[in-house]
């Protein structure tokens, strides 16, 4: 809840001696920021106006004026979980899991401040089978567009290892979009006798100056 000031100084009050033109007593809210665009690691927000109908409290109608103090920025790496946990295949083409709530949503790169490099690093896993001895398949990923149905570029990656491994892109600050998006991971496998899939966790990495 806001915490309301009522300052007694002679600068913040506005005297008058008719019952028309009551006195104005000055207040400050002072609210906790949440982290967001106008802090980014959170902070304070502090709204200023006149008590114009002397109930102590600063409604939203009478505030006049807003500032905020942000806190500093300590946290140099960000990482976001993304992508389906264990989520195989033995599709020859890219496969996208339809659940929304395995994509990461709301994603815009411009909401975070002093960027170096974003780097995709999922997990991978390119299965064995006893029925095929001799044959082995490789498990290939990339990050997915799904808001506007496009592959971000240089992002693809894959892995022939019957392990689960992690594997890292490079920057891929450049090739993704400059707005607010839904990103995914598609996966495929290069044989279709072997199923191919990501692991339990999949991340983007965001590292800052």
């Amino acid at each position: 809840m806001p915490r309301s000031i009522v300052y007694a100084l002679i600068a913040f009050v506005l005297f008058s001696c008719t019952e028309e033109d009551p006195i104005k007593v000055s207040l400050v809210n002072l609210v906790d920021e949440a982290p967001g665009g106008n802090c980014e690691a959170g902070g304070l927000k502090i709204e200023t106006g006149f008590d114009n109908n002397n109930d102590q409290i600063l409604s939203t109608d009478e505030v006049l004026q807003t500032k905020y103090v942000c806190s500093a920025e300590t946290d140099k790496q960000l990482r976001l979980e993304i992508g389906a946990p264990n989520f195989g295949t033995n599709e020859t083409n890219f496969v996208l899991s339809q659940f929304e709530t395995y994509h990461l949503i709301k994603f815009n790169k411009l909401h975070y401040s002093n960027v170096e490099s974003i780097i995709f690093t999922p997990s991978m896993y390119a299965s064995k089978n006893s029925m095929f001895p001799s044959e082995t398949t490789t498990c290939v990923v990339e990050l997915y567009n799904v808001t506007d149905g496009v592959s971000i570029a240089n992002s693809q990656l894959s892995s022939d290892v019957d392990q689960w491994i992690f594997k890292e892109s490079g920057n891929l600050y450049d090739a993704l979009p400059a707005k607010e998006v839904t990103l995914g991971i598609r996966v495929r496998t290069t044989n279709p006798n072997l199923y191919a899939s990501t692991g339990i966790r999949s991340y983007l990495f965001i590292n800052k100056n």
